[in-house]
């Protein structure tokens, strides 16, 4: 019993980070969260989720099936969302991302920078320089120094051409729809490589 009563512990806990994180995203949409705030707590949610989740899989339980049993794609749409890899040029989201263990806080980081970027750039009324470059730059620091990626990795070169263009810009510049939509086009491009290649990692 102690063992069950243990896995029971994790789903609820697992349960309660999803919920957070819906409520979270949704605060943000609606203007209610500043983007330095969002990222932080994004970043600690992440992180705990996947704590939670790797020990549910060490339980035994597939965390597909549990999100599916307890249908948190119908109770928490913005949560899951943000967990899976973001649909690109017509192709449907992966599988939520498995990270190895040592890396697993580090790669939260980064996904929850991303992340950041990307929920940043659909706030296209207020979407702007000051708001975007420490996002950028912060998502950057964090790229460089994880384990596995090459210098000339194209996210890096993406993101630092971005980082620079806006850096140009007056700080309180709106940008135009179009850059905004851009931004966020590639920002999932590359939230959704670095997921790729964490699967690849040892």
């Amino acid at each position: 019993m102690r063992k069950e009563d243990k896995a029971i512990d994790v789903e609820a806990n697992f349960y309660a980070c999803i919920a957070t994180l819906d409520s979270l995203v949704r605060f943000f949409e609606e203007g209610k969260i500043d983007p330095a705030i969002y990222k932080r707590q994004l970043q600690s949610l992440f992180r705990d989720i996947f704590k939670f989740q790797n020990m549910l899989r060490e339980k035994g339980i597939d965390v597909q099936s549990f999100i599916e049993r307890e249908r948190l794609k119908e109770q928490f749409p913005l949560a899951i969302q943000r967990l899976e890899a973001p649909p690109l040029e017509g192709k449907g989201p992966t599988e939520i991302l498995e990270s190895p263990i040592a890396v697993a806080f580090k790669a939260a980081e980064i996904v929850a920078d991303l992340i950041t970027i990307i929920d940043a750039a659909k706030l296209e009324t207020i979407a702007n320089a000051k708001m975007l470059v420490p996002l950028l730059e912060d998502a950057l620091i964090l790229l460089e120094a994880f384990p596995g990626l090459d210098k000339d990795y194209w996210v890096l070169k993406s993101m630092r051409k971005w980082r620079d263009y806006l850096s140009n810009l007056p700080p309180d510049k709106v940008l135009p729809p179009d850059e905004v939509k851009k931004l966020e086009f590639e920002a999932v491009r590359w939230l959704n490589d670095f997921r790729g290649r964490l699967k690849t990692l040892k």
